[in-house]
């Protein structure tokens, strides 16, 4: 494919609890893992191929932010507490 051009296009699995299904973090590429979260709390963990792969699925409570990656460990700002998540 080209520059700019979609390599795949798939609707991600997450919770419908709300009126409108909502993905307010960014998505984070580090190393060879993207992280997607939904303000649910569940974050999903994909392998960046043109395959759609999902390596993990995990959940928090309900944020916003978007996680932040430093080293071996990713902060997450939820909407009560804030995680390390690492080695």
């Amino acid at each position: 494919t080209g520059a700019g051009k979609p390599v795949t296009h798939r609707k991600l699995d997450f919770p419908r609890s709300r009126p409108h299904n909502t993905v307010y973090p960014s998505f984070v590429l580090a190393g060879d893992r993207v992280y997607v979260s939904h303000d649910s709390g569940v974050t999903l963990v994909l392998e960046p191929t043109a395959a759609y792969k999902q390596i993990a699925r995990n959940t928090l409570e309900p944020f916003r932010s978007t996680p932040v990656v430093a080293g071996d460990r990713m902060y997450i700002r939820t909407l009560k507490n804030l995680y390390c998540i690492g080695k």
